[in-house]
């Protein structure tokens, strides 16, 4: 993916359950106790444009959610193209955005999609 850009957005989980959405530039999201919703919003719908990247850390699997709003295709296809290092998951979506989670390897179960 390169190098990594500063983040132009900084989102803290607390204890509770928290909802984070990615905005334009660069997503820093980091997962607090709570069970937590990460979302990326098509720059179709969202009209930040594309080029976006979303850095997620201490995601918690079968807790956290990934939630992709207005991307077409399946879960498989997406977690088909992803690459999986050093114990995270790397990944292009449609309108260029780059995601990578940190220390998890995403499975179709993490992974909400809405049309």
């Amino acid at each position: 993916m390169g190098a990594t850009p500063s983040p132009s957005n900084i989102m803290l989980g607390g204890s509770g359950n928290d909802v984070m959405v990615a905005g334009s530039g660069t997503n820093e999201m980091h997962a607090g106790s709570g069970t937590d919703t990460f979302v990326v919003i098509n720059s179709a719908i969202n009209q930040v444009g594309g080029g976006n990247q979303v850095m997620l850390d201490a995601f918690k699997q079968g807790t956290d959610h990934l939630d992709l709003v207005g991307y077409a295709g399946s879960t498989d296809a997406l977690l088909a193209n992803a690459s999986h290092d050093n114990g995270g998951t790397q990944m292009q979506i449609a309108d260029g955005v780059r995601l990578n989670v940190a220390g998890v390897n995403l499975t179709a179960n993490d992974i909400w999609r809405q049309g």
